[in-house]
C-alpha cells in the first residue's frame, strides 16, 4: 500500500502531492479539535515547499505510521503539542518535496541543482531566465526511493525568511463550519452502528455501588448495559434510546 501510494503520479512524499494544474494537496496528520491544526500544520509544509498557499488543498491524512506525532508515536492531538511535535518533521517534509522538484528540473535542463532557486510554486534558473511551475514539474518528477537528506540546522529557513508562517492566514476549517458542511464525530454513520453513553460516579475515584442493568435492558432500543469499575455504559440502537436509559 505504502509503496503504491509513493508511486502515484505527483506524489512527492507522504505529505505532498501536486497535480498538473498546480493544485498542491497537503496531508493534515491529526484531527481538528479547535486548535486550528488543519491550517497551522500544513503551513509548515508549505513554507519549506515554497508553495503558493492559494493553490493548497488540505486533506485529512489516512491512519499510517508516516503521520505519527514524534512525541506520542501516534496520530494524537492534545492542546498545543501538535505544533511542538510536528514543527520540524513537517518542515522537513516540505523541504524534501521542494528538493525533489528542484532535482527533477536540474536533470531535465542539464544544469546544477545549486543554480536553481524557487519562487512560490515555481522553479527558476536565473542564469538562463527559465522558469517552470510546480504543476508541470510534478507531471514528470518521481519521488526517489529514499527521501533527500535534509539537515534541519542548515537546510530549513530561518524565521526572518518566512513568507507565510507567522503572517496570519485564514483558517481552512472555517468555511465548512460556517456553511454546516463540516463533518463532526457525531455525524459519522456506518452500517449496523450502535450508540453508547456512560454514567460515571459523582465523586472522582469512586465506582458503581449498584445498577438497574436488567431493567434498562428491557427498554426499547437498548442492546446492552455494561457495568465497569468506574460506572455503567449503556449501548443502544439510537442516540435517543441510550439518552433515555441513561
Amino acid at each position: 500500500g505504502k509503496a503504491q501510494a509513493q508511486a502515484a503520479p505527483g506524489r512527492l512524499n507522504a505529505y505532498v502531492s501536486i497535480a498538473p494544474d498546480g493544485t498542491i494537496t497537503i496531508q493534515q496528520p491529526v484531527a481538528e479539535m479547535g486548535q486550528g491544526t488543519p491550517t497551522g500544520l500544513p503551513l509548515n509544509v508549505a513554507e519549506e515547499l515554497h508553495a503558493d498557499w492559494s493553490k493548497v488543498k488540505v486533506v485529512q491524512s489516512p491512519v499510517n505510521a508516516a503521520y505519527h506525532h514524534p512525541i506520542f508515536k501516534a496520530q494524537y492531538v492534545v492542546a498545543s503539542i501538535s505544533t511542538l511535535g510536528y514543527w520540524t518533521p513537517l518542515r522537513i517534509a516540505g523541504a524534501q518535496a521542494r528538493r525533489v522538484l528542484v532535482n527533477a528540473v536540474a536533470e531535465k535542463w542539464g544544469v546544477p541543482a545549486g543554480e536553481l532557486t524557487t519562487e512560490p510554486s515555481t522553479v527558476v534558473h536565473a542564469a538562463s531566465g527559465r522558469k517552470m511551475s510546480y504543476g508541470e514539474i510534478a507531471s514528470f518528477a518521481a519521488a526517489p526511493a529514499s527521501p533527500p537528506a535534509i539537515d534541519p540546522a542548515k537546510d530549513l529557513k530561518s524565521a526572518d525568511k518566512y513568507r507565510i508562517l507567522g503572517k496570519g492566514t485564514d483558517r481552512v476549517d472555517v468555511p465548512a463550519k460556517s456553511s454546516g458542511a463540516a463533518k463532526y464525530g457525531i455525524d459519522a454513520r456506518v452500517p449496523g452502528m450502535a450508540y453508547a453513553t456512560f454514567v460515571r460516579a459523582p465523586v472522582r475515584g469512586s465506582g458503581r455501588a449498584s445498577s438497574n442493568a436488567a431493567e434498562l435492558k428491557k427498554m426499547p432500543g437498548i442492546v446492552d448495559v455494561v457495568t465497569l469499575d468506574h460506572g455503567v455504559a449503556v449501548v443502544g440502537e439510537t442516540f435517543d434510546a441510550v439518552r433515555k436509559a441513561r
